[in-house]
């Protein structure tokens, strides 16, 4: 099954537009009627039963997952820098590579470390602390991507 999103408050609501465009099954809270409502009594009950990954900047979904709250998946958007662009990018890339089965229970995180042109990669499970530096010495953007129960970006 195809991986279906909910888009938190705290996300651009362009995001979701993009994705729609592209065809993809995507929530925003308005949509649903949740702004404002609890995330753990109604808007992570609401997004498992729908089966429906969560797309948020909200860290408190992470501490629901360390809690062990049951969840159809959470894509974390990590740091300050607002690049609609590159974030569209991943969850675009995710789609193609996962699976709403495959989401379950599985948090990524999405840094947005420098403001030019994306490069995604994907870090897989690394040691807490580890990512993938750009490749050659000029900068870039890239998004650091974590797998994981264990991992978690630096800031």
């Amino acid at each position: 099954m195809d991986v279906r999103f909910l888009i938190d408050e705290h996300i651009d609501h362009a995001i979701a537009a993009a994705l729609r465009q592209r065809g993809h099954d995507v929530l925003t809270l308005v949509d649903a009627n949740l702004l404002g409502a609890d995330d753990l009594q109604r808007i992570l009950p609401f997004a498992t039963a729908e089966g429906r990954v969560v797309v948020t900047r909200d860290a408190d979904f992470l501490a629901l997952h360390r809690e062990g709250a049951s969840h159809a998946g959470i894509v974390h958007r990590h740091g300050k820098k607002r690049n609609i662009k590159q974030a569209i990018r991943y969850l675009l890339q995710l789609v193609r590579e996962e699976t709403a089965e495959s989401m379950v229970g599985v948090v990524r995180y999405i840094k947005i470390n420098f403001p030019r042109e994306a490069r995604v990669r994907h870090a897989g499970k690394l040691p807490r602390g580890h990512a993938l530096p750009p490749a050659g010495n000029k900068p870039s953007a890239h998004l650091i991507l974590f797998d994981a129960v264990s991992s978690s970006p630096e800031s």
